[in-house]
């Protein structure tokens, strides 16, 4: 959106209405996905490591360390929850929730 600057309204670039994030070409599709693969296999590989590291080593577990871990863990939430989300909205190129009844309400 921006300020036309001719009669002071807003106006939108897009003239049907259609949101457009998903009419991207097959490559890009693919591209994106991919990034968003590799994002999250890093994640759920780096994260762990560092819950299981100081897991294991009793001199590490301090209070720095537990926040580093509470970190570690909640980027591993997130990498489950909205990256995948992102991922899966791009493959069926809609943003429809998947979950319905009791359970999509709640979350």
């Amino acid at each position: 959106m921006f300020l036309d600057r001719s009669n002071n309204n807003l106006s939108s670039n897009n003239q049907n209405g259609k949101c457009d994030i998903f009419d991207n070409s097959p490559l890009v599709k693919t591209s994106v996905m991919l990034a968003l693969s590799v994002v999250i296999l890093m994640n759920l590989v780096g994260n762990t490591l560092i819950i299981i590291t100081v897991y294991k080593h009793k001199e590490l577990r301090r209070t720095v360390n537990y926040f580093i871990v509470n970190v570690a863990f909640s980027d591993l939430i997130y990498a489950l929850c909205d990256i995948s989300v992102e991922a899966t909205n791009m493959a069926k190129s809609s943003i429809q929730w998947l979950i319905t009844g009791t359970a999509g309400l709640v979350f």
